[in-house]
Order: C-alpha cells, then sequence, then structure tokens
C-alpha cells in the first residue's frame, strides 16, 4: 500500500505538479483505503505482521555487530534468524556491511534523484516529446520499487537491477536542455553517498528502537 501510493503520489507529481497531486491525494488516498480495507491498509506497529518485521529487523542489527564494516555474507542473514529481513535495506546493510549497504541504497538514491532532477521543467527541458511522456511512469515505477523494498528482500533480484538500469539509460539517453551532468564517481560524491547511509540506516535504527516490543 505505501509504495502503491508512493508510485501513484510521484507520478501525479511529475505528471501535473506537486500542487495537483496534493488535491488529488486528498481525494485517492481515502478512497484507496476504503476499496483495500483490509490487511494491506491495516498499519499497525503494536501487532501483526508489522511487529514481526520489527522483531526481525532489530535481530539483523545485533547480528550486524559480529561484522560492521563488510557484514556477515550473502546469506547469511536468514541462516542465522531463521528468516530474511523483509527489508532490503538492512539485508545488505548485514549481509554485505556497511560498504555493501551504502552502495544499494546510494544506487536507489542516486537514481531517484536523477529523475527528481529531470522532473525540474524550471531547470530541464526535454527535446524529445516521447521521452518527456515516459519520464513520469519512469519515476513512479523508480519509487514504488523503492518505497516497496523497505518491507521486502529483493535485494538479489533481476527486477531490483532492471530497475535501476532503466532509470540510468533514461537519464543518460533523454535529450534535454540544458543537457543533465553527469553523476561522476569521486569524493564529493562517496561524502553524498556515505551522508545518505549515516541518515537511512539511522532512521530505520531509531524507528525499531521507538516500536519493538521485547
Amino acid at each position: 500500500m505505501l509504495a502503491l501510493a508512493a508510485g501513484l503520489g510521484v507520478f501525479l507529481a511529475a505528471r501535473f505538479g506537486w500542487r495537483t497531486a496534493l488535491l488529488l491525494g486528498v481525494v485517492l488516498l481515502p478512497a484507496g483505503a476504503l476499496f483495500m480495507a483490509g490487511r494491506m491498509t491495516a498499519i499497525s506497529t503494536g501487532e501483526g505482521a508489522a511487529q514481526e518485521r520489527i522483531q526481525i529487523w532489530s535481530e539483523g542489527m545485533m547480528l550486524m555487530r559480529e561484522a560492521p564494516l563488510f557484514g556477515v555474507g550473502k546469506d547469511k542473514f536468514a541462516e542465522s534468524i531463521s528468516h530474511v529481513a523483509h527489508n532490503s535495506y538492512l539485508q545488505c546493510f548485514v549481509e554485505l556491511g556497511v560498504f555493501g549497504g551504502m552502495f544499494f541504497l546510494g544506487a536507489f538514491y542516486l537514481a531517484v534523484s536523477q529523475m527528481f532532477r529531470m522532473a525540474d521543467r524550471r531547470k530541464h527541458t526535454f527535446l524529445d516529446p516521447e521521452m518527456a511522456r515516459l519520464h513520469p511512469y519512469l519515476f513512479g515505477v523508480v519509487a514504488s520499487y523503492a518505497v516497496g523494498m523497505a518491507s521486502l528482500t529483493l535485494c538479489y533480484n533481476l527486477p531490483t537491477y532492471t530497475v535501476l538500469a532503466l532509470a540510468t539509460v533514461f537519464a543518460r539517453t533523454a535529450p534535454m536542455t540544458p543537457p543533465l551532468s553527469a553523476t561522476r564517481f569521486d569524493l564529493h560524491l562517496l561524502g553524498r553517498l556515505l551522508a545518505v547511509a549515516v541518515v537511512g540506516f539511522g532512521v530505520l535504527y531509531v524507528f525499531v528502537r521507538l516500536f519493538v516490543v521485547h
């Protein structure tokens, strides 16, 4: 449900503007909650599947202490805890360490940020109307997938890297004026990725500490 809301919200904002997206969201979200009432819209951190996930995340963070820099190894999360993380970002941080988690989270940060930069019509204009029409849909797909991975383990699945590839190829091939600047792999980028990793993992850590039931 959260992934769907994120994808639709980003699509509407990129296609019609943020104001229109907010107005439509006020109407669509309550209607969606009404028609899809059930497990998908029953968001509670105190019990059920949500609390089970939080418990697993808490155990995963404890497991990460064994090898924080380079991780405990691929597929070791399930071997140690008898469950996958149900969070692709945490799965990578635990199994691949700070460095692997940083690059995995950073890949989606870069994909989303590139799509966001292309959506700013005040700075960039599409020269190809078909690419301009496609952009909101692709932006919505990337945003939806990125949010969905917060409760699913998809870090080693082919579709995950297909989504990243689509965003990367689109950003490098869509003709724009002025052209979208290329992302350079340098110390400045590494600093940004490290900051994203610290913030991302920090938010998850605080969330777990606040809502885990002992």
